[in-house]
C-alpha cells in the first residue's frame, strides 16, 4: 500500500482534500494541489460565516450576509473588502491580483485573478452566487 506521504510527486504543503467535496475521477476525497486546493479553500472561507466553526469562531467571511443587502452602488465595494480581508486572514498563501464583483437582482459574480506566494504564474477563477440564499453557488467559471 502506498501512502500520500511516501509519494515523490506530491507537494505536501499544497495538498489537501477538495472542499466542497464533490465526486471526481479519483473519488470523493481525491486530493487537490496548488491552485485547485487554494480555490477550494477560498470558496470554503467565503461560504462560512464567522461563528459557524466551533473551534475557531472568527473564521469565515461576512460576504454571505451581504448577499441579502440591497443591490446599490456600495454593495460591490463592501463585498470586495470583505472578500479581501477574509482571504488575507485565512489563506495567506494567496495573493489576490485582481478582484471584480458585479451584482444584479439574482446573482453576484465574483471574478478572481490570484497567485500563490512562492509560486510562478497566476490563475483566473470566478463564481456566481445566488442572492438572498447565503452562499449558494450557481456556477463556477
Amino acid at each position: 500500500m502506498t501512502f500520500l506521504r511516501d509519494r515523490q510527486d506530491v507537494s505536501p504543503q499544497l495538498l489537501g482534500p477538495g472542499i466542497p467535496t464533490v465526486r471526481a475521477r479519483g473519488g470523493y476525497l481525491t486530493p487537490k494541489r496548488d491552485f485547485d486546493a487554494a480555490w477550494s479553500n477560498i470558496l470554503f472561507i467565503l461560504g462560512t460565516l464567522p461563528g459557524e466553526r466551533l473551534m475557531n469562531r472568527r473564521f469565515g467571511s461576512r460576504a454571505s450576509e451581504m448577499l441579502f443587502d440591497p443591490n446599490d452602488t456600495i454593495l460591490a465595494s463592501r463585498l470586495k473588502r470583505a472578500i479581501r480581508d477574509a482571504i488575507q486572514t485565512y489563506e495567506p498563501r494567496v495573493l489576490i491580483e485582481k478582484l471584480a464583483v458585479t451584482a444584479n437582482e439574482q446573482v453576484v459574480q465574483i471574478r478572481f485573478e490570484f497567485s500563490l506566494r512562492g509560486e510562478l504564474g497566476s490563475t483566473r477563477r470566478g463564481v456566481g452566487v445566488a442572492r438572498g440564499s447565503g452562499f449558494r453557488i450557481v456556477n463556477q467559471f
